[in-house]
């Protein structure tokens, strides 16, 4: 009797997936934007608010955006800052400069 029902039960569940793949592929085909709404902020001033120490919080209040949009921002403007770092001294091991000229360069 369990075996019939557990049958049932992943028919209808197939069923199911079936209905959500098809409206999933027609909405792309009638060209729907699918997923979460991406967020819009004015990063330019999110960045002079980090660089004049203003904490997450504050950022976060002023621009309308949750933390976790503001710390991956943070996050990736230290990853940028660390390449344009391992970039440079690459640049300058390649050409034998010493490396406390390092802190001489403007980039």
């Amino acid at each position: 009797m369990l075996h019939i029902l557990a049958s049932v039960a992943d028919f209808e569940r197939e069923l199911i997936q079936n209905r959500v793949r098809t409206g999933i592929k027609s909405a792309k085909h009638h060209g729907e934007q699918l997923g979460r709404k991406r967020v819009m902020f004015d990063r330019r001033k999110a960045l002079e608010m980090a660089t004049a120490g203003a904490s997450i919080r504050e950022i976060c209040e002023t621009s309308g955006v949750g933390r976790g949009t503001i710390s991956s921002f943070q996050s990736l403007l230290i990853l940028r800052e660390t390449l344009i770092l391992l970039c440079a001294c690459a640049f300058m091991l390649e050409r034998k400069m010493p490396l406390a000229a390092l802190s001489r360069m403007s980039c």
